[in-house]
């Protein structure tokens, strides 16, 4: 609405102004609060891991914070670009989560390895925050598990999604580890792609 409002020339007095800044300043706080819930069990759930130094996550709001005063006055000052541009610059429909390996930008200095590893503990970490605070169990999809793991970082992650205990689908180039490794899962059953056709694997898991 208040972006309509720019393209139209705006006017003397922005309508949406302080509503926007006080719901934008309420969402920051509540993501913020919520990043480093993550950040702390994040902390944890990598240490497990061979390869990847310490993790933090910082939550960068759009250009202001938790502060609905402070929002105001710097959407205030954007206004006249804001104007130009058709668009509110400023807030939370701007925000992001930012990752760092040892105070290091992780998208600029992490390997792919690093990277697969950092995304993996932070869907576990959103699972994991999901069962302890509101008892609801995620159901988890990985998408080719072993891609830049090596055997050992590949091992600990199966034995992180065994002890969270929830349906997991997982999908992997090369299944020959599944049989060797996936004991401890209350139920598991394989199927394979083959030419286009889904198969379930004879004589593996329950039915």
């Amino acid at each position: 609405q208040r972006n309509a409002w720019l393209k139209e020339g705006g006017g003397n007095v922005d309508p949406w102004m302080n509503s926007l800044a006080v719901l934008g300043a309420e969402i920051n706080a509540f993501r913020g609060a919520y990043v480093e819930q993550l950040a702390f069990v994040l902390g944890d759930l990598i240490k497990v891991f061979s390869g990847v130094d310490a993790v933090s996550l910082e939550y960068w709001g759009g250009g202001y914070g938790a502060d609905a005063e402070e929002a105001v006055a710097l959407l205030s000052e954007a206004e006249t670009k804001d104007k130009r541009a058709g668009s509110t610059s400023l807030g939370p429909h701007r925000a992001d989560m930012k990752i760092y390996l040892s105070g290091k930008p992780a998208k600029l200095y992490s390997s792919r390895g690093q990277a697969k590893l950092v995304s993996l503990c932070l869907a576990f970490s959103q699972a994991d925050n999901l069962q302890s605070r509101r008892q609801i169990n995620s159901i988890l999809l990985i998408d080719d598990i072993g891609a830049e793991l090596d055997r050992h970082n590949l091992l600990q992650s199966l034995e992180l999604i065994k002890s969270m205990r929830m349906q997991a689908f997982i999908t992997a180039s090369n299944a020959s580890f599944l049989p060797s490794n996936s004991d401890g899962f209350v139920e598991q059953v394989v199927f394979h792609v083959e030419q286009g056709d889904f198969n379930k694997e004879k004589n593996y898991g329950h039915r």
